[in-house]
């Protein structure tokens, strides 16, 4: 979400070489928020089972409530979005990454957290 404050950024046209940056600085809002106890939405591509299961973990140790929220859409929709999204905002994000690096692993990662019983709440929105 740190993305657009970012010179780089450049209105979107540069925001996976912003990608890494931007994460840093919400992960130390993320810890800044875990550490006084306050409420947070962490939002997450969920491509990676173990950074998942990490989170998870870190939350359930501490006390949290965990609910898992799958906004899902067939890759071929989101690689299409992702064209579209660089011709009208002009924010470009590769339909290579979202086809083949991101593809249906969110979707099968949060299916495997669910099998192990790790959250308190899950509800799956078709978009």
């Amino acid at each position: 979400m740190a993305k657009p404050w970012l010179p780089e950024y450049e209105a979107g046209i540069y925001a996976s070489a912003v990608h890494q940056e931007s994460a840093q600085i919400a992960s130390m809002v993320f810890e800044k928020a875990i550490d006084v106890g306050d409420n947070v939405v962490y939002v997450a591509v969920g491509k990676s089972l173990p950074n998942l299961r990490e989170l998870v973990s870190l939350l359930k140790e501490l006390d949290y409530k965990v609910e898992l929220h799958l906004v899902d859409a067939d890759p071929e929709v989101c690689a299409d979005r992702a064209v579209k999204r660089l011709h009208s905002e002009g924010r470009f994000v590769d339909p290579a990454y979202v086809l083949y690096e991101v593809g249906t692993r969110p979707r099968n990662n949060l299916e495997i957290l669910l099998d192990e019983n790790c959250c308190d709440e899950f509800e799956k929105h078709t978009n």
